[in-house]
C-alpha cells in the first residue's frame, strides 16, 4: 500500500489539464499496451500469463456478441490488466483482462462472484456492469470507464484535504450507496479511497457549483448476506473495522466503519491509521481514540487473545451500560488486560523494583514524512478553512462575518459528530446509512 501510495503521488504530480489529455488519446494501432517479455507466443501470454495486448486488438464476447476495441492501458495488478476500451455501440469501458485461468483460479473465482453481485446491483452511485466473458481462456470484465479515485483526489490537493462541500457530497452519495447494498444485503468488505471512484475524466466536477458524481467500485471481496462467515478477514487494514480485527461476528456495519475513516481521511487529509501500522498498531489507534473496545466484543472475539490477556474471572455482576440491555450472567466470565503495550522500564535510585509503565506506541510520525492525527477532535477543528490560506488556533476565520462563522462550525461541527458515530467500537451502536444520510441531509 505504501508503495502504491507513493506511486500515485509521483504520477499525480502531472497537471490536471495533461492528465485528461492523456486519457483520451489512444496509442498507435499495434503498439503494446503493456510491454513484457513474451512467455507463449503461441498461447499469446506473456511470461506472468498476461494476455499480450495491442492498441487495436479486438476481444469478442460470445455471448453478448459485442466486441471491444483496445485502446489504451489504464493500469495492471498481481490479477491482470485493465485497459481502456471502446465497444461496438461506442461505449468508452474499462476492461479488466485477467490472467490466465489455468495460472489463476482463486482470482478467477472472486472475480465471477464480483460478476454476479454487480449483476444484481443497480444504483446511481455503484459501478455498472457493462458485459463479460472469456477470451482465450482469460476472464474479461467490461465496466464504465470512470475518473481518478478520492486517494488520487487527496494527492492533487498535496494531501490538506478536500473541500467540506465535496466531502458531504461523497458522504452523502457513499451512504445512499451502503443504504441500498444493506437492503440486498451486500456487504462490501473493502471500502477505502482507491475504491471510490469520480465520474468523468476531468478534474472540473470539483470547480465551479457542479456537485461531484461519485461511484463505488471493486466488490471482488464482497459478501451476499447480512453476516460474514465466522473467520473471514476483509477489509484495507487501515480501514478494518474492530470487530474484524477481534474476530467478533461481522456485518454491514464494518463498511460503515470504513466510511468513517475514509470521511475523516477526506477531510483532514491524513489517514487515521497509519499505512504502515500492522493490527496490533490499528487497534491501539481506535483505543487511543475511541477508549476500549466493549466487553462484549472481547469475549466473543476469536481473535481477542491475540491483543488481550484473559486474567481472573470476574465476581460482581456484569451491569449494562443501557437501561434496556440485558447481559447474560455467563456472557463477562472473564477481564481483559491489553498485553501488546510498549513497557517503559524506570528505576529509581532505591533499591525498589523497576516500575514497568504500559504506554501506547507512539504515532508521531508516518513514515511516508506525513504527520500522524494524534486527536481527530483537534484535527477536525484546526482543519483550516477554505476562505483562508493560513491555520488558525481559533479554528475559524476572522475575516468572515459574525454569521457567517456561526454557520461554518455549524456545518463542521454536525459533521464532525457524524463521522463519530460512524466510528463508535460497538457495531450495534453504530449509525446506520438510512439515519446517518436524514442527519447529513438535516445539517
Amino acid at each position: 500500500m505504501v508503495s502504491f501510495r507513493k506511486r500515485a503521488s509521483a504520477f499525480f504530480d502531472a497537471s490536471c489539464a495533461k492528465r485528461a489529455r492523456s486519457l483520451l488519446e489512444t496509442h498507435p494501432r499495434g503498439t503494446l499496451l503493456f510491454p513484457s517479455p513474451v512467455g507463449d507466443a503461441a498461447a499469446g501470454t506473456d511470461e506472468e500469463h498476461n494476455l499480450i495486448c495491442r492498441a487495436g486488438d479486438i476481444l469478442t464476447s460470445r455471448s453478448s456478441g459485442q466486441s471491444f476495441e483496445l485502446l489504451q492501458a489504464i493500469g495492471y495488478g498481481a490479477f491482470g490488466r485493465v485497459a481502456r476500451a471502446r465497444s461496438t455501440n461506442g461505449q468508452r469501458v474499462a476492461l479488466k483482462i485477467l490472467k490466465h485461468k489455468e495460472y489463476c483460479a482463486e482470482v478467477c473465482l472472486e472475480a465471477e462472484q464480483e460478476v454476479r453481485i454487480l449483476a444484481r446491483l443497480d444504483h446511481p452511485h455503484i459501478v455498472s456492469l457493462v458485459d463479460y466473458f472469456e477470451f482465450q481462456g482469460h476472464l474479461c470484465i467490461a465496466m464504465e470507464l470512470l475518473g481518478p479515485n478520492l486517494y488520487e483526489l487527496l494527492v492533487r490537493g498535496d494531501l490538506r484535504g478536500l473541500p467540506l462541500t465535496t466531502v458531504r457530497a461523497a458522504t452523502a452519495q457513499l451512504l445512499s450507496a451502503l443504504e441500498y447494498l444493506q437492503n440486498v444485503p451486500i456487504i462490501h468488505g473493502d471500502l477505502k479511497p482507491e475504491n471510490v471512484l469520480l465520474e468523468g475524466v476531468a478534474w472540473s466536477s470539483l470547480l465551479g457549483g457542479r456537485v461531484p458524481h461519485f461511484k463505488l467500485i471493486d466488490f471482488g471481496g464482497a459478501n451476499q448476506g447480512e453476516w460474514l462467515a465466522e473467520d473471514v478477514t476483509v477489509q484495507t487494514l487501515p480501514y478494518r473495522a474492530p470487530e474484524v480485527l477481534l474476530g467478533s461476528p461481522v456485518g454491514c456495519a464494518a463498511d460503515m466503519w470504513s466510511l468513517g475513516c475514509i470521511c475523516a481521511e477526506l477531510f483532514v487529509g491524513l489517514p487515521l491509521f497509519a499505512h504502515s501500522s500492522d493490527k496490533d498498531g490499528i487497534l491501539k489507534g481506535m483505543i487511543h481514540f475511541f477508549g476500549e473496545p466493549p466487553s462484549q466484543m472481547l469475549q466473543v472475539g476469536s481473535r481477542t487473545q491475540e491483543f488481550y490477556d484473559r486474567v481472573e474471572e470476574q465476581q460482581t455482576p456484569a451491569v449494562a451500560e443501557e437501561p434496556e440491555e440485558t447481559i447474560p450472567p455467563d456472557s463477562l466470565r472473564w477481564l481483559w488486560r491489553l498485553r501488546l503495550l510498549r513497557g517503559i522500564c524506570t528505576r529509581r535510585r532505591s533499591r525498589a523494583p523497576p516500575r514497568v509503565v504500559y504506554r501506547l506506541r507512539s504515532r508521531r510520525c508516518d513514515p511516508e514524512g506525513n504527520e500522524a492525527i494524534t486527536s481527530l477532535y483537534r484535527s477536525f477543528r484546526e482543519r483550516r478553512y477554505d476562505t483562508l490560506p493560513r491555520r488558525l488556533a481559533a479554528g475559524v476565520p476572522k475575516r468572515l462575518a459574525e454569521n457567517q462563522q456561526k454557520e461554518q462550525l455549524r456545518i463542521r461541527w454536525s459533521f464532525y459528530w457524524l463521522v463519530r458515530k460512524m466510528l463508535i467500537l460497538d457495531p450495534g451502536k453504530r449509525i446506520r446509512p438510512a439515519r446517518a444520510l436524514k442527519l447529513l441531509e438535516s445539517s
